[in-house]
Parts: C-alpha cells; sequence; structure tokens
C-alpha cells in the first residue's frame, strides 16, 4: 500500500521579506532614473528656447541697429523676468529669486515688445525643483566678461549690450552655448546666461 506524502513548500517569512526589500529598490531606482530622465529633458527643453530667444534678439539688433533694452540708469542693469506669467512680486517671487529685480511693467514693457515683434509667444520654462519654483528667462540691458549676476564696473550697459539669464536645473551643469556666471544656486541650478557679443 502506498502513501501520499504531502509537501507542503513555500516561501518562508524571511524569503518574502527578502523579495519585498528588492521589489522596493527597484521601484525606487526606477524612480529616481524617472526623475533624472524628466531634468534632462526639460534642460534640453530650455537650452533649445534660449537658442530662440538669441536668434530673436540678433534679428532684432538687425532690424533696429540696437538689442533691447529697458531706460537708462540703473534699471537697464535689473536683471527683469521676461515671457509669460511676468513676476510682480519682490524677491524672492521673481522667476528667479533674488537675483531678479521686482517686474517693473513700463520698462520691462521695452524688452517684451522687442521679443513679441519678432516671436509670437514668449514662454517661460517653468523649473520646480527641491525648495524652489523657479522659472527662466530673465534679461538685462547690460555685458559684462566677468560672469557675475551683478554689474560692476568692467559691464557694459549701453544699446549693443545685452545678457539673457536662465536657469539650469542641478549645479554644475552645462550651459550649452551659453556661460556659467553661478555652478551652484541654491545647491539645485546653474544659472546660466548668454549675452552679446
Amino acid at each position: 500500500m502506498f502513501t501520499l506524502s504531502q509537501s507542503n513548500k513555500g516561501f518562508t517569512l524571511l524569503e518574502l521579506l527578502i523579495v519585498i526589500t528588492i521589489i522596493g529598490l527597484l521601484a525606487a531606482l526606477s524612480v529616481v532614473a524617472l526623475d533624472e530622465s524628466r531634468e534632462r529633458s526639460r534642460n534640453v527643453a530650455l537650452l533649445s528656447q534660449m537658442d530662440e530667444y538669441q536668434k530673436a534678439l540678433e534679428l532684432s539688433f538687425t532690424n533696429t541697429g540696437v538689442y533691447p533694452h529697458p531706460n537708462t540708469g540703473s534699471i537697464r542693469s535689473r536683471i527683469l523676468c521676461i515671457g509669460d506669467g511676468l513676476s510682480e512680486g519682490p524677491p524672492p517671487d521673481d522667476c528667479m529669486g533674488g537675483i531678479t529685480r521686482t517686474y517693473v511693467a513700463a520698462n520691462s514693457a521695452v524688452i517684451e515688445n522687442a521679443f513679441t515683434n519678432i516671436l509670437n509667444i514668449l514662454p517661460r520654462m517653468s523649473q520646480p525643483k527641491g525648495t524652489f519654483n523657479y522659472s527662466s528667462p530673465a534679461y538685462s540691458g547690460c555685458s559684462s566678461d566677468a560672469a557675475v549676476p551683478i554689474p560692476t564696473s568692467n559691464t557694459s550697459c549701453t544699446e549693443l549690450d545685452y545678457s539673457l539669464w536662465y536657469l539650469i536645473e542641478g549645479p554644475n551643469e552645462s550651459c550649452g552655448s551659453g556661460q556659467v556666471a553661478n555652478s551652484n544656486l541654491s545647491n539645485e541650478y546653474t544659472l546660466c546666461r548668454l549675452q552679446s557679443k
């Protein structure tokens, strides 16, 4: 006579915990990789957009002989937010926080109008990262050899000058065809600018 032996083989609690842990780690790595991919994608889109803005500036110069500029004096050296959703609040509520100044409609309109004559839409690139919700771009009527956001004595502020400011997500990132003005802004961004030659 034969007996059937029943085998109750299954996963032990320890084995189940190990499998769950591995699945959790894989899911976390996937989320991190997806976030990094989205960040790279936003940065590539922004660099492309800034190149278009610079082309618009050069076309404006070809048509008028000058670059768009706000009024003379200290207003010209201010870094002003441009594009959709112009900020009207004091820093850090401006597009790039403390480096930009309060939006002054009367002066920014000069820049805005010069761009809209060439581009139908002025998109603002939202960059929600970490503790800040910045966006690009910003503009000033000055250029300089020094890669600093504040105009200094070696800064030129004439109708033949401009700086187009933008943020790349992540510190120490490439600015594309622009130059690095601050490689580690708020530990979350690279501050870049394109400027007149």
